[in-house]
C-alpha cells in the first residue's frame, strides 16, 4: 500500500493537475485498499476457480453483495471527486454519465452474483 501511496503522491506533483487532485487520490486509496483486501482474501483461499474463491471467502450471497455495495459506495466517492475536474460538460450531464457507469457496474455485478450463488 505504501508503494501505491508514494506513486500517487508523485502523480500529484507531476503534470496531471488539475485532473488528478488530492481529493481524488484520497478516495482512490480507500478503493484500492478495499480491493487489495478482497483479492488477497481470494488468493488465500484454497479454491481453484474464481467462483469457488468467492463462495469460500463470502459463504453466502448476502456477504458477497455486502462487499459489492461497499465497493459501489467507494467507487461513487471516487467518481464524485473526479466530477469536479471535468469542466467541459454541465454538472447535470456529468452526474448522468457517472450514474450510467454506476448502473452498468451494478447490473454486471448482480448478474455475476446470481451466477455464482445459483
Amino acid at each position: 500500500m505504501r508503494i501505491i501511496e508514494t506513486r500517487t503522491r508523485m502523480l500529484l506533483q507531476g503534470r496531471t493537475r488539475p485532473y488528478y487532485t488530492q481529493a481524488i487520490r484520497r478516495k482512490q486509496l480507500i478503493e484500492i485498499e478495499l480491493l487489495i483486501r478482497h483479492y488477497v482474501a481470494l488468493l488465500k483461499s484454497s479454491a481453484t476457480s474464481y467462483e469457488a474463491m468467492i463462495r469460500e471467502v463470502y459463504p453466502d450471497r448476502n456477504s458477497y453483495t455486502s462487499f459489492l455495495k461497499r465497493l459501489q459506495q467507494v467507487e461513487r466517492e471516487v467518481l464524485a471527486a473526479s466530477a469536479t475536474t471535468l469542466k467541459k460538460s454541465s454538472k447535470k450531464k456529468r452526474i448522468e454519465w457517472f450514474g450510467k457507469i454506476e448502473q452498468t457496474f451494478k447490473a454486471l455485478r448482480e448478474k455475476e452474483a446470481t451466477a455464482i450463488y445459483s
